[in-house]
């Protein structure tokens, strides 16, 4: 059976049961690690996580304001992060969209940046990518007709408010062998590139990799 390790805060119960709740119809396997309970309880077994990441199929990575203050979840984020690439794992950065701005955790590798909303439009999107990891383990199985549109921005971070605000997900979302395939994304600073699943019309984009901010130049509104 397909898995994926979660990588996260335990802080972050709302962000947890979202993500959770993607695994719920599919045949693939959440995996969560919480640093915060295994330090307050028992030694770090290393070893066994760094073999947990291996035997996984993709290594999620859920950052949030908890991981950006709390300074040994945010080291052991950064950890994982290095295991899952040596070992050729697909790696997701997922950022909570009303968060935006005040994250600056920094991961050197990664497949697919999420900036999302814990909301049904975005649960039926992103369940489809888990879906895949049990149907296909390769990356990119198939292009699905387009990224989140329609969703309205409001300030300078941004920020996702006001429940969906419209947001429309063109996928197949019954076709469990496809996998949102996200838009192609450079970073004008350090030159990374990975695939983006964000709000169109997104603003400003931070690059996990090297922390810098980038505009965002969507095509002009007909």
């Amino acid at each position: 059976m397909a898995r994926v390790f979660i990588s996260h805060s335990e802080k972050d119960l709302e962000l947890k049961n979202f993500i959770a709740g993607l695994f719920a119809s599919s045949d693939v396997t959440a995996y969560f690690a919480e640093w915060e309970k295994v330090i307050d309880k028992n030694p770090v077994d290393g070893i066994k996580i760094e073999n947990d990441i291996k035997q996984s199929d993709a290594l999620f990575i859920l950052l949030s304001q908890n991981v950006e203050n709390l300074k040994h979840t945010r080291d052991w984020v950064q950890w994982e992060t290095g295991i899952a690439k040596g070992a050729g794992k697909e790696i997701w950065v997922f950022e909570p969209a009303g968060q935006l701005g005040s994250i600056t955790v920094v991961t050197p590798s990664l497949h697919h940046l999420v900036i999302y909303a814990t909301n049904d439009p975005w649960h039926t999107y992103l369940a489809s990518a888990v879906r895949a990891f049990g149907k296909a383990k390769t990356v990119g199985v198939s292009t699905l007709l387009g990224i989140a549109i329609g969703a309205l921005l409001g300030g300078e971070r941004g920020a996702v408010t006001g429940g969906a605000l419209g947001l429309g997900l063109s996928l197949a979302a019954t076709d469990d062998l496809k996998k949102p395939a996200g838009l192609d994304f450079k970073c004008g600073n350090c030159q990374g590139s990975f695939k983006i699943h964000v709000p169109e019309r997104l603003q400003k984009l931070r690059c996990p990799i090297c922390n810098s901010i980038n505009e965002m130049a969507w095509p002009k509104l007909s």
